[in-house]
């Protein structure tokens, strides 16, 4: 599992690099990979554009982050979800608790809200 960061004001960006699938057992690794980046208190963006499935176990990890990144004091957006991974948010009304732009320029404006 390959993840990248940037940063952009105060925000940390994370993104999955490669088109991958979240489902068992890459998202074992994936969760730890992502609780390695989150480093300290602040904002964090988890960009999903190149994520084309995602099972519970991927939506464990990402829940597992938000709750990481609120114990710290900080938010977590998500951004990029294609057309089967929304529906999986949706589906399990996750859409619901979750901020959700549809690209990272977008994921900005809701930072600044």
């Amino acid at each position: 599992m390959k993840l990248s960061t940037d940063k952009r004001g105060s925000v940390i960006i994370i993104t999955v690099e490669k088109p991958e699938r979240l489902v068992m057992p890459d998202s074992l690794g994936f969760r730890a990979a992502l609780l390695e980046k989150c480093t300290g208190e602040g904002d964090y963006l988890l960009n999903l554009e190149n994520v084309a499935n995602i099972d519970s176990t991927g939506l464990t990890a990402i829940i597992g982050l938000r709750r990481e990144v609120e114990r710290q004091g900080g938010t977590l957006r998500l951004a990029g979800l294609r057309p089967a991974v929304r529906m999986v948010f949706k589906l399990t009304r996750l859409y619901d608790v979750f901020v959700i732009a549809d690209d990272i320029d977008a994921a900005f404006k809701t930072v600044a809200a």
